[in-house]
């Protein structure tokens, strides 16, 4: 929704009051992040280079007794080309611990696909590069897969002398696309099926720093243009990523497969897959010089991606080398900057140059 003058005044004054109410009884904490980009592209007609606000994130994390907290996020960002911001409630989950080995979480939270969904969420300040992985992009930014979910999330782990165990499985509404935009269906599902999401992981005592995950997600997918229903797919979508984080090093590397099925014509079956790697090295614990490779083999067969692809044309096939540098000015406060290679099998390659300086607070 787009907010003027009072509602953003509105929704100041209620976090500057909440912030006032602490008290023994609750452990209320109000954080945020924010950040500012500077972009300059050689791309056909957005070679104009630019300043840009990015998100402003507001987070409030209370424990409302022993067993029970509360976790609430939301965003405020400009829209292109409006002159105008927005307000979006990213995360708003209340979690039970039952025992040591489960807990209970009701609401909209993140996906538990893959490392980087579970990992970083709207706060780019935690992590080392100034973007996600393109394919790992939010929804509303031109995602291509569901990165948040509104249902149930259990999740728990078992420690061993040798490896701690993790697990995550998720029950939500299904996701449709609306009009080439994914919509996570936070009021309402399209299918008789929910989505079902499971996560593994395991980290090894032997190799400290060292991290395994297979991941899951199955869900019946509507595609609709206006109200008018455009298809239905059946969806799987696996998951499997490898990282490494033992100062001065880091490494990530994420691998998917999409496959999905024509619910609408009989023997219509469709196959993607998207990888990444980034790697990163800190000197001095204050500057990180980092490279990622990024690729993209898509069936634009598929009717889900060809219905993202109109509003995303730049989604088809394509490769992405980024490499970039970090400098902390604080463990809370860092600039970044980076220069990506775009080589694209339907468009002219282009590059861009980028800066951002973002914290936390």
């Amino acid at each position: 929704m787009l907010i003027n003058n009072k509602l953003f005044l509105f929704v100041t004054g209620i976090f500057l009051t909440l912030l006032t109410i602490s008290s023994a009884a609750h452990s209320f904490e109000l954080h945020g992040f924010g950040h500012v980009n500077f972009l300059q592209s050689t791309e056909s007609k957005k070679d104009q280079a630019s300043f840009s606000l990015g998100e402003l994130v507001f987070y409030i994390s209370e424990k409302v007794d022993d067993r029970t907290d509360i976790l609430i996020e939301f965003v405020v960002e400009p829209q292109a080309g409006k002159g105008d911001f927005e307000i979006e409630i990213e995360r708003l989950q209340l979690g039970y611990i039952v025992s040591n080995a489960f807990k209970l979480r009701a609401g909209r939270f993140h996906s538990v696909l893959g490392f980087w969904n579970t990992e970083y969420h709207h706060g780019v300040q935690l992590q080392t590069s100034i973007e996600r992985p393109f394919f790992l992009k939010f929804e509303h930014d031109g995602g291509i897969m569901p990165i948040h979910a509104v249902g149930l999330w259990g999740s728990g782990g078992y420690n061993t002398n040798t490896l701690n165990l993790n697990y995550d499985v998720i029950l939500a509404n299904g996701s449709k696309v609306q009009d080439g935009i994914i919509d996570p269906n936070n009021y309402t599902d399209d299918t008789h099926n929910k989505a079902v999401s499971l996560r593994f992981a395991a980290e090894s005592n032997k190799v400290p720093g060292f991290k395994a995950g297979i991941s899951g997600n199955y869900a019946p997918v509507k595609g609709f243009k206006g109200t008018t229903e455009d298809f239905r797919v059946k969806q799987e979508i696996m998951a499997l990523d490898l990282t490494y984080f033992r100062n001065p090093i880091e490494f990530i590397g994420e691998y998917y497969i999409f496959n999905a099925e024509n619910d609408m014509v009989s023997g219509e079956n469709y196959s993607s897959g998207f990888f990444y790697t980034q790697v990163g090295y800190m000197i001095k614990e204050s500057l990180i010089p980092y490279a990622r490779f990024e690729n993209i083999a898509i069936d634009l067969n598929s009717p889900y991606f060809s219905a993202i692809n109109k509003v995303n044309p730049i989604l088809n096939d394509s490769r992405r080398v980024i490499a970039g540098v970090r400098y902390n000015l604080s463990h809370v406060n860092c600039i970044r900057a980076e220069v990506r290679f775009i080589d694209n099998d339907t468009i002219a390659d282009f590059n861009e140059y980028a800066v951002q300086w973002a914290v936390s607070f």
